[in-house]
């Protein structure tokens, strides 16, 4: 272990879907759409194959074949044609159409649009556990916009696991270990009638489980469940805005803003959502307290982990923590940093 220091940890929650839907955004779909042009005394008419959970598409027209930039659409269409009236056979046209979904997005939470990033040190001043740097592809998730409050995490479970270091409904929850983070995932699954992501011997009842069972984890579930850490660091990087590498989450250089660590913390957490969002609107991911992830801690991991949606070693003792706590230097809260504690350990 490298944890040198009192760990406060605390854990992020991603969901598929939810009983409570407050917001709805667009998605362009990554799929290629085959066209078929012809021109009619209507104009060019324009069909293509439909597109799975494509809700509607967009008509792109330019006169380059390869534009960088097809401007804003000409048309919004439902059906898989369209007809753009007055084009002849003397017009130079080039058309694009591209498949959109909705999306819901449950309250408390943010749409995290997959994609691929380089994980890991970027800069040279980690520790070996963060290299090699490599390419990571994961899909579409959400995240909640801030740590779980005691107020979330009480109303799933039958204690506050939180004391001496802030109380309040506001308030981060800490001193509990990972596998009761895995608890309040199920509890809170079943309380919204989701299928919860959980199980120990097939069994996904918390109230039945006896640690150290082996927890498994069904990813085709839409329940609530911990982040893996590939998922943690894309999300704290800003995920398909994170061009500009930054150091910590949300920054590099305005750490004060983002974050409370040990250049402004009063040995005591702080309500969330009290500092500067990352580009993806999520709060504290750099400081404030630890959060958990799934996955087993392994210091030479990155030289074998798959590139599609890495979910850590299959076994191992360790679970990893992520983004460091109030009383860290600015070094311990970079989006690159890991360390791992015992999942039985609270602190």
């Amino acid at each position: 272990m490298k944890q040198t220091t009192i760990t406060i940890i605390v854990l992020f929650l991603f969901c598929h879907l939810s009983a409570d839907l407050t917001s709805e955004i667009t998605r362009e779909l990554n799929a290629p759409i085959n066209l078929s042009i012809s021109i009619t005394l209507s104009g060019a008419e324009i069909m293509w194959d439909s597109v799975a959970e494509a809700d509607y598409y967009l008509v792109y027209r330019s006169q380059m074949p390869d534009a960088e930039d097809w401007g804003a659409s000409i048309e919004s269409v439902t059906e898989t044609m369209y007809t753009d009236p007055g084009i002849t056979e003397s017009d130079k046209y080039f058309y694009r159409v591209t498949a959109v979904s909705s999306l819901t997005v449950p309250e408390g939470f943010v749409y995290v649009q997959g994609g691929s990033f380089e994980m890991g040190d970027r800069y040279g001043d980690g520790q070996d556990d963060e290299l090699p740097l490599h390419t990571v592809t994961l899909e579409d998730y959400f995240i909640s916009a801030t740590e779980v409050t005691q107020a979330q995490f009480t109303a799933n479970m039958p204690y506050n696991p939180s004391s001496g270091y802030g109380l309040g409904d506001d308030y981060p929850v800490y001193n509990s270990p990972w596998q009761h983070c895995l608890t309040y995932c199920n509890f809170r699954s079943t309380a919204e009638g989701l299928t919860p992501v959980y199980s120990a011997n097939g069994d996904t009842d918390p109230n039945h489980w006896t640690f150290p069972d082996t927890i498994e984890a069904n990813w085709n579930a839409n329940g609530y469940r911990l982040p893996t850490e590939a998922e943690w660091e894309y999300a704290a990087r800003g995920g398909i805005y994170h061009t500009n590498n930054y150091i910590y989450s949300g920054t590099s250089d305005l750490l004060q803003q983002y974050a409370w660590y040990s250049f402004n913390n009063s040995w005591t957490t702080h309500e969330v959502g009290n500092k500067l969002e990352n580009q993806l609107d999520i709060f504290d991911m750099s400081g404030n307290v630890y959060e958990w992830c799934w996955d087993y801690y392994d210091a030479d991991y990155y030289e074998t982990s798959p590139g599609d949606n890495p979910r850590g070693p299959d076994e191992g003792g360790d679970r990893v923590l992520r983004g460091g706590y109030f009383n860290d230097d600015a070094p311990d809260c970079r989006v690159a940093r890991r360390i791992s504690i015992f999942p039985t350990i609270s602190s």
